[in-house]
């Protein structure tokens, strides 16, 4: 037999009641009503939920306030907290106060948190007789443009640089794009561009540089801030979409090859050696006798964190990572026999001034540039383009 049907109270007694509660639960409760029953009457009754509306419930000396007037700035909160306010939609806000304590709680949820790939308004490197592979023997190394916050006077001097020298190879060394807190856990203050503003930046440096000198060859390594991002997705429980893919191709479709469009620029990345490693592991051969890596080692003074490394790996090696600017020689004898290696940090393309909010601002232990490799037979040398004072130098060149 069906069940006798419930006797509602009056319509202005339910809402009522659900204008003084702070939720769902509690208007249950008070009309000795399962949750999901009242939820659907008030849905056919065209009663608003009590999250749309200003209540305030006292329960002794505890209070909890969705009055619009206590909010106080909520975007300001979110900027002292390293937020984004264009990434992020506020939900609802409530102010707590229990006897001289008050606190302000805000939910959020991310608005177009998740990255696409840059546009590229069709663009596609020049096919002329400038495209032709060059053979010059002459390797940049640069990295750490952190895009977008890389230095545009500096970075405008490079591209010239690259047009008047024609380069072999181009090798960035990782750190191309920032990607800050808001993929991050560490925090910081005033440098928080969308990840967006990141990508199509870092996509705007690699078209650049390819238009500079179609015939080059680029090629692009992983560095710690661009690890972010998986970290982000999986640390926010995407553990699929992280690892996403084509179903005719196994790089994820969040990787930076793609978000980038490396493919379309004809930019080389360079696959990790080590199953299930990071980028502490990828590298690739600049010629015989060295190698590059982004690097993951930082000690105190220029020079000190690629020695570690040369010393570690018994390598020649070029890093960046640490936006220093230096070429040392360190002397082994292996077996009784001389073996002299290299080791050089690349610098930095960023800028510098303000540390990036990882150092303290004005003192910033950093220095902008890039290095560059000479092959010559079976030999080759290492030097530094260093820009300062608003001047690119290298070698007998000059740009201002």
């Amino acid at each position: 037999m069906p069940g006798k049907p419930r006797k509602w109270p009056p319509r202005g007694e339910v809402v009522a009641v659900v204008e003084e509660s702070a939720s769902w639960d509690e208007v249950a409760e008070r009309l000795n009503i399962p949750r999901t029953t009242i939820q659907a009457y008030c849905r056919r009754n065209q009663i608003e939920s009590p999250a749309s509306r200003n209540h305030v419930l006292v329960d002794g000396e505890h209070v909890i306030s969705d009055d619009v007037a206590e909010w106080g700035d909520l975007e300001k909160l979110l900027e002292n907290r390293g937020l984004n306010k264009t990434e992020w939609r506020i939900l609802r806000a409530r102010v707590n106060r229990w006897q001289e304590h008050d606190q302000l709680r805000v939910d959020l949820e991310p608005v177009g948190w998740l990255p696409r790939p840059a546009r590229s308004e069709g663009w596609k490197p020049p096919r002329d007789r400038a495209s032709r592979k060059v053979k010059n023997g002459l390797i940049a190394l640069m990295g750490d443009f952190h895009a977008p916050h890389h230095d545009r006077d500096l970075f405008e001097m490079t591209v010239r640089w690259v047009r008047d020298h024609k380069p072999e190879r181009i090798i960035i060394l990782g750190d191309l794009m920032d990607y800050g807190s808001t993929v991050s856990r560490h925090s910081k203050t005033g440098f928080e561009p969308s990840i967006q503003d990141n990508i199509e930046s870092a996509y705007g440096i690699l078209r650049a540089l390819k238009s500079a000198s179609p015939g080059t060859c680029i090629t692009l390594l992983d560095g710690n801030h661009e690890a972010r991002m998986q970290t982000a997705l999986e640390s926010r429980g995407l553990v699929p979409l992280a690892h996403l893919t084509r179903a005719d191709d196994p790089v994820p479709v969040l990787s930076t090859r793609n978000l980038l469009r490396l493919d379309e620029l004809e930019v080389e990345t360079v696959d990790n050696p080590v199953k299930g490693g990071g980028y502490e592991f990828t590298e690739t051969r600049v010629c015989d006798g060295l190698v590059a890596r982004h690097g993951h080692i930082a000690k105190t003074g220029a020079g000190a964190s690629v020695r570690t490394h040369v010393e570690r790996l018994s390598r020649s090696i070029v890093i960046g990572h640490v936006h220093r600017l230096a070429v040392i020689r360190v002397t082994q004898w292996p077996d009784g026999v001389e073996r002299q290696l290299v080791g050089v940090e690349a610098g930095c393309m960023a800028e510098i001034k303000d540390g990036l909010g990882y150092a303290s601002a004005g003192a910033a232990d950093w220095q902008q540039g890039f290095a560059v490799c000479q092959v010559l037979d079976d030999r080759f040398t290492v030097d530094l383009a260093v820009y300062t004072k608003g001047v690119l130098t290298w070698r007998d060149w000059a740009c201002r």
